[in-house]
């Protein structure tokens, strides 16, 4: 009696699960290249618009943050980019979905929640460039 067929079923639950941890992995990159590109972009248009004095343009530059970021990410969908200017900061919160139609992997990334929540601070006062620009005035 010949026993190949056992070989044949068990390869394919092992494939199978390979395949799905391969496609985690693939989203988890995913996942994290998007979470990098958002901080890092977002801080990017802040410095930018902090520099610029961005005033009454705060809508303009939330829809043109919106808009760059949805063209930057792979994994991500951007709903909302809201900001705020204080006295010393401008405040940037973006509102995220995460398009996954695998539930487990999506309660894992998302951490059980419906949408994701980036929220960033930068400083409009930088004391070292205006150490630098007062040097440079007095000599």
């Amino acid at each position: 009696m010949k026993s190949g067929g056992y070989y044949t079923v068990e390869a394919t639950f092992v494939v199978s699960v390979c395949v799905w941890v391969i496609v985690a992995l693939c989203y988890g990159g995913l996942f994290i290249h998007d979470r990098l590109v958002m901080e890092s972009r977002t801080n990017q248009m802040a410095y930018k618009e902090c520099s610029d004095k961005m005033g009454s343009n705060l809508k303009k530059w939330e829809k043109k943050c919106k808009e760059e970021l949805n063209d930057s990410l792979y994994l991500m969908k951007v709903k909302t980019v809201s900001a705020s200017q204080g006295i010393c900061e401008i405040n940037v919160t973006v509102r995220c979905q995460l398009p996954i139609s695998f539930r487990f992997l999506k309660r894992v990334l998302s951490e059980g929640k419906p949408e994701l929540i980036f929220k960033t601070s930068r400083e409009k006062i930088l004391p070292a460039e205006y150490k630098w620009d007062y040097d440079m005035i007095e000599k």
